[in-house]
């Protein structure tokens, strides 16, 4: 997939897939110890680490290791590391999309906006017939945002914003598949097909 521009409300976005994970290593691993160096700790931390604690399944560990193996895309907003997402196969039909997904400093749906679409359109270039986002049960922002009735109240609040208008008609074309065990792990289960 090429790399992507795009202004929205007055910033640059920029959007590039990584196959070889290894490239976007050191600039996301900048970004989360920067983010966690500042924030308090979390039951999310364990999942973003980059240090010798790190877990298998820990951000660090799976960049490096190449775990993504359909890619990470990484997105840029006026030059800097913003939001960050991988690609995962679940099985020959289905994608796992925004795997590991972490955006930095901002409740606006940026992600929802950008790096999504952009993830679908790298999913249909492999083939697949559907990708999935799996929330765990403690990001309470994702669940509220693909309540429908609360993403639509959020983008009538903000009506001049392109970000939550581009955001709403991202979540507008997901299904709700439930609850279920993806990666040994309790998790909802958001559907696009492709």
């Amino acid at each position: 997939m090429k790399p992507r521009s795009l202004v929205l409300d007055n910033n640059l976005y920029e959007l590039k897939h990584y196959t070889d994970t290894t490239q976007c290593y050191d600039q996301v691993k900048e970004a989360c110890e920067d983010y966690w160096s500042r924030r308090q700790k979390n039951e999310s931390y364990e999942n973003y680490r980059f240090d010798t604690g790190a877990l298998p399944w820990s951000l660090g560990p799976m960049l490096e290791h190449n775990k993504f193996d359909t890619g990470f895309t990484v997105m840029y907003k006026n030059g800097n590391v913003f939001s960050v997402g991988g690609i995962r196969r679940y099985s020959d039909s289905i994608a796992l999309i925004m795997n590991r997904h972490f955006s930095f400093m901002t409740l606006t749906p940026i992600s929802h906006a950008t790096i999504i679409p952009f993830q679908l359109e790298v999913c249909k270039e492999l083939c697949f017939d559907e990708a999935w986002i799996t929330v765990n049960g403690y990001n309470t922002w994702h669940k509220t945002w693909y309540n429908h009735k609360a993403s639509h109240k959020r983008s009538k609040a903000n009506k001049s914003s392109e970000i939550y208008a581009l955001a709403e008609e991202v979540s507008g074309s997901c299904t709700s598949l439930g609850v279920d065990t993806i990666n040994n792990t309790l998790q909802e289960i958001l559907r696009w097909k492709l």
